[in-house]
């Protein structure tokens, strides 16, 4: 028993002297048995049928839960920004026609379709605003057809012109200018009259134009009067002759007051049709 113990540690030591001494040659023998019993015990990817090799399912690859949340974070938040601007757009919406006292529907019939883009401003000094209450001001003093659109609702309309004409003095001044010239006094004057009487000068009066020398006597001026005397007394006398300020003899005040208008615009033509060298 004591000899074949003796044998076996014998045994043992000669194969550890060995691997020991051939390192180069047992240390690649046991890796590759290693490498080779990995592969034997791994889990085929395919298997054996009755006649043929059938490939087992690939497995689907897991679904990234990371970029699918991203995604449902973006999209939701698209959702809440498109809420919140039109949200806003309708609170600017609201908040103008309530300033206006108008209803959608009035908005629409003096605005037209685009009424809620124009009416979706933070104020009345929005430029795009102004100029489209000015256009609104030129036709319902010179555009019948338009004029009769609205006029169950010309009272409304008055003060909303009224207020931003107030607010936007710069933007009145060169658009009247622009669109007017020399006719600007003339057009302030029409709507003054237009405020009271629903109708323009021309209207009330529609009586051939005046000529050059009755209309130099009616505006009190020499036939050689200067642009800025013409402009002067045209501004004195019709605020003398405005209707509102003599309601005792309203009728008088207002032919005069038309004449005076219709004066001042002859006077005007008048010189812008002179030539330059009999000035």
């Amino acid at each position: 028993m004591v000899g074949v113990i003796a044998a076996g540690l014998v045994l043992v030591l000669l194969v550890i002297a060995l691997l020991v001494y051939f390192w180069y040659i047992t240390i690649p023998a046991i890796i590759l048995i290693v490498v080779i019993y990995i592969l034997r015990n791994r889990k085929p990817r395919i298997k054996k049928t009755g006649s043929c090799w059938e490939t087992l399912p690939k497995q689907e690859p897991r679904e990234d839960k990371s970029n699918s949340y991203r995604k449902e974070r973006r999209k939701s938040s698209r959702k809440k920004n498109n809420g919140t601007w039109r949200e806003g757009y309708e609170r600017l919406q609201n908040a103008m026609l309530e300033r206006f006292n108008l209803s959608e529907y009035e908005a629409k019939l003096v605005f037209g379709e685009r009424w809620d883009n124009i009416l979706c401003k933070k104020n009345i000094r929005d430029e795009e605003l102004t100029l489209s209450v000015l256009d609104i001001q030129t036709k319902i003093m010179f555009v019948p057809d338009y004029r009769e659109k609205v006029i169950h609702i010309i009272d409304k309309l008055i003060p909303i012109i009224d207020s931003v004409i107030k607010d936007n003095p710069k933007t009145v001044k060169k658009y009247l200018k622009k669109q007017l010239g020399t006719d600007e006094e003339i057009y302030i004057q029409n709507w003054e009259f237009f405020k009271v009487y629903k109708k323009t000068m021309i209207e009330v009066n529609p009586e051939n134009e005046l000529d050059k020398t009755e209309s130099y006597k009616i505006l009190e001026l020499p036939a050689t009067a200067t642009i800025a005397q013409i402009k002067a007394n045209f501004r004195r006398l019709a605020k003398k002759w405005h209707p509102d300020r003599n309601k005792a003899n309203k009728t008088q005040a207002e032919q005069m007051f038309v004449k005076i208008n219709r004066a001042y615009e002859t006077i005007l033509d008048n010189i812008a049709t002179t030539p330059v060298n009999n000035l």
